[in-house]
């Protein structure tokens, strides 16, 4: 369900919830719904709001897919709040973009996000605050892209290749064209 860098044998009895309360990881891995974070929405948030001790947090799986869309922005957002956190991956899930921005804005220590395999949601107006926050971003080092494509057809994701700021390197693999979903009479 999560993994640890290291694993202390107060830590095996902890949930997680009270390892992020307790400042006691520096790694949040969550691959797979975990009930004790999805139905305590509000706990988790002002947890990771709290925290002093993650630097890497990873996201994947069915972990943020199975939470409504405003908790998993909440969640988002709340990542960006911790001061020592260096590293985001989220992956698998459908996602604002303007969340990804503004968790980005909040997290001013971060070096490297990637973002894998999402459904982009949001506006132009939202796309466009993505880029410029990359752009502007003075920590981050590295913004991976693979997979990701917009949930509005007339959106490119073009933008984000030269939203680039002078020493960041960019991975930007092509993204998954749009496609129309038949539907059946």
């Amino acid at each position: 369900r999560f993994y640890k860098h290291t694993i202390s044998q107060s830590q095996q009895t902890m949930s997680v919830l009270e390892q992020i309360k307790a400042n006691s990881i520096s790694e949040l891995n969550l691959s797979q719904d975990a009930d004790e974070i999805t139905e305590k929405t509000s706990e988790i948030v002002d947890a990771l709001r709290s925290n002093t001790s993650i630097v890497s947090v990873r996201f994947e799986g069915d972990f943020l897919g199975t939470m409504r869309n405003d908790a998993r922005l909440e969640v988002v957002e709340a990542i960006g709040m911790i001061p020592t956190l260096q590293r985001v991956y989220i992956a698998d899930t459908l996602l604002v973009v303007s969340g990804i921005a503004k968790m980005l804005c909040k997290a001013t220590g971060l070096r490297e996000l990637s973002i894998n395999n999402m459904l982009l949601q949001g506006i132009e107006l939202e796309f466009s605050f993505f880029e410029a926050t990359l752009a502007s971003h003075y920590s981050l080092k590295v913004f991976n892209m693979d997979k990701c494509r917009p949930a509005v057809k007339d959106i490119s994701l073009d933008g984000l290749l030269t939203s680039s700021t002078t020493g960041l390197l960019t991975s930007i693999s092509e993204a998954v064209p749009n496609q129309r979903i038949a539907q059946s009479a």
